[in-house]
């Protein structure tokens, strides 16, 4: 069996995504009904923050900021920073916890602050804006084998010396890495994938009618984190640091990983390109050019919803060429089992 070239989209949600212009930046102008300055900065109430029409105002503590520009160079993309609009940035960041201790995001956010909140709508130490722990649901990991490399969102890895012990990686040892709280626990019965062109659903499928419409493919595959071995990246002498950042580049950010958050697994599942093409996207279609993907939005999200990636929710998302997905060479699975048996939640959150 073939070892690469395999995408595993684990029981997300997945839609096509035109690449499309990122949003206007806001126009500068100052609010008309600001009052008056403090400390240099124009005041704003948390009324006038919040029904701010055009660009995407936030909050964090007693500061006011524009951060529409961040939008088109933001990791995770225009989306996460414009589901922000309106609030306070305490809410997102428990989802996100990675914001709070970097120093290079908390410059970035300085950097787009336009004023000051009234002193009265400035949120008291441990409020966030949003009721309940994000993290509250998360699968009890207390007798995991993994090297806990991140608590919150959980992220761990293989150690390294088992890693070598199997070709294929048991599942109790497949690193996981989380950019989210863990998915809700659904039920087999209660699963849902919906295949969107635009704004239209072209097929709303249930677990069994995924399994009972298309053929089942099996592909042995490694997968590794973007991010395996950062630890050693992260490494540097204070001078070598400097230097850097003097050229411009900086030290990698995320999950401290060694050498585990790699494993090889036989997933089994049916194949995008089947599914598309049963929802009428074809082959012709991605030789139209204009930029097509295909879009998988995950199950774990925060605002509520069960990541159905639209504009309510922020889920985790990536994307592949549409012309890969539909190509029935490239092996692209939409993988209900792994090894042998069904996905079960830590591996529907773990890639």
């Amino acid at each position: 069996m073939p070892t690469g070239g395999v995408f595993t989209a684990i029981l997300g949600l997945l839609g096509l995504l035109h690449l499309d212009d990122a949003r206007d930046q806001h126009d500068g102008k100052e609010d008309e009904e600001e009052e008056e300055e403090e400390g240099g900065h124009p005041v704003f109430t948390r009324e006038q923050v919040e029904g701010r029409e055009g660009g995407v105002w936030v909050t964090l503590g007693g500061g006011v900021y524009d951060v529409t520009r961040l939008a088109r160079s933001h990791p995770g993309g225009a989306a996460a920073i414009e589901s922000a609009a309106g609030r306070d940035l305490a809410g997102p960041w428990a989802a996100f916890p990675v914001h709070r201790g970097d120093d290079r995001t908390r410059e970035m956010l300085e950097g787009c602050r336009i004023g000051s909140l009234k002193k009265e709508d400035v949120l008291r130490d441990g409020e966030d804006g949003q009721e309940g722990d994000p993290f509250s649901g998360e699968p009890d990991r207390t007798d995991s084998p993994l090297v806990v490399v991140a608590e919150r969102p959980f992220c761990g890895e293989t150690p390294s010396e088992l890693l070598a012990e199997e070709f294929l990686t048991p599942r109790g040892l497949f690193f996981v890495r989380n950019h989210l709280p863990a998915p809700p626990d659904l039920r087999e019965e209660e699963y849902r994938l919906r295949v969107k062109a635009g704004r239209e659903t072209r097929l709303y499928l249930t677990l069994e009618e995924l399994r009972r419409r298309f053929p089942k493919w099996t592909v042995t595959a490694a997968l590794q984190c973007a991010g395996n071995r950062r630890s050693e990246m992260m490494v540097k002498e204070e001078e070598e640091a400097a230097a850097a950042a003097a050229e411009g580049d900086r030290t990698p950010t995320g999950p401290r990983f060694g050498c585990g958050a790699v494993g090889c697994a036989r997933w089994s599942g049916a194949r995008l390109g089947d599914v598309l093409r049963a929802a009428g996207v074809t082959q012709a279609v991605a030789g139209t050019g204009g930029g097509w993907h295909v879009r998988f939005c995950g199950a774990d999200s925060v605002d509520g919803g069960v990541g159905v990636g639209d504009s309510a929710t922020t889920s985790y998302a990536c994307s592949i060429p549409l012309s890969r997905a539909v190509d029935e060479r490239a092996e692209v699975l939409l993988a209900y089992e792994m090894n042998g048996e069904p996905l079960c939640r830590h591996e529907v959150c773990t890639h």
